[in-house]
């Protein structure tokens, strides 16, 4: 009797311990609840690459002295209105400026050659157009055309390339592309120089020599598999030239483009003319 009596004395007292460890273990997690401690949370998935939709805003004027019809890209992403507002007015600032700047001139130019000499010239032109060279999730590329003709034998055109990257709704300078360290300016010049060799006649005779180092707003712009460098009429080659374009491929310079940008120039198609 006294043996099972102290067996049962025994179990009651572990009963008691664990029922005051229970309690406590309790008190501990209700204080740190009170206390602000904060529990764990999921890791969230990541966010999906951003895609952008490029519209065209459209402005005409006309008047005896200038016609302009400039197509300006707008670009939006779904669910985040405003977010490249920005961007859209540095896109179409240089475009608008001139067509302030037009008008005077145009009205001048057309009484001076009325007073002066009798004569009645042909009105300025202003146009502009651009595609769209790469639309990626991230990023989209393109370039505009700016087509000016005021009263010579010929008119002029403007290119101007611009890269967006939507995450952090910024354009991108060329430099911008490259991870810091990279010699981004000699891989790219090797490729021009190249290229100009192989066409030597297309060129001036010194236009090697005007290419000691880019810029880093040097313009350009993506297409699939190729960083496209190109320079203004008459920097590199004669009008008839046209606008000279370099194209780099993705290969050449894979060992210093950013890894975003490298998998942006390795997929698929590029984007259509958006009119």
């Amino acid at each position: 009797m006294g043996e099972r009596a102290d067996r049962r004395t025994w179990w009651a007292v572990l009963a008691v311990i664990g029922l005051v460890l229970v309690v406590r273990l309790v008190m501990i997690l209700y204080a740190e609840r009170e206390n602000g401690t904060p529990a764990p949370t999921p890791v969230p998935a990541s966010r999906p690459a951003l895609q952008a939709r490029v519209a065209t805003r459209t402005v005409r004027e006309t008047s005896p002295e200038y016609r302009v019809e400039l197509k300006i890209p707008e670009l939006s992403i779904e669910g985040e209105a405003g977010a490249l507002a920005e961007v859209n007015a540095a896109l179409a600032a240089p475009q608008l400026q001139r067509q302030q700047e037009l008008r005077p001139e145009a009205v001048q130019y057309h009484q001076d050659m009325k007073e002066r000499f009798g004569i009645e010239r042909p009105p300025f032109e202003l146009v502009s157009d651009f595609k769209v060279t790469l639309q990626r999730p991230g990023f989209v590329s393109l370039y505009t055309d700016l087509y000016e003709y005021t009263g010579g034998a010929h008119g002029a055109t403007t290119r101007r390339g611009a890269t967006v990257e939507l995450e952090q709704a910024r354009l991108l300078s060329l430099a911008d592309l490259f991870v810091e360290g990279f010699d981004w300016n000699q891989a790219l010049l090797g490729s021009i120089r190249e290229q100009m060799q192989a066409q030597p006649d297309l060129y001036f005779e010194d236009a090697a020599s005007k290419l000691s180092r880019l810029s880093a707003e040097q313009p350009y712009y993506l297409e699939p598999g190729n960083v496209v460098v190109f320079f203004a009429q008459y920097e590199l080659a004669p009008y008839a030239a046209g606008i000279p374009e370099f194209r780099v491929p993705v290969q050449v310079l894979a060992a210093g483009l950013r890894p975003e940008v490298r998998e942006a120039l390795s997929s698929g198609e590029g984007g259509a003319a958006a009119h």
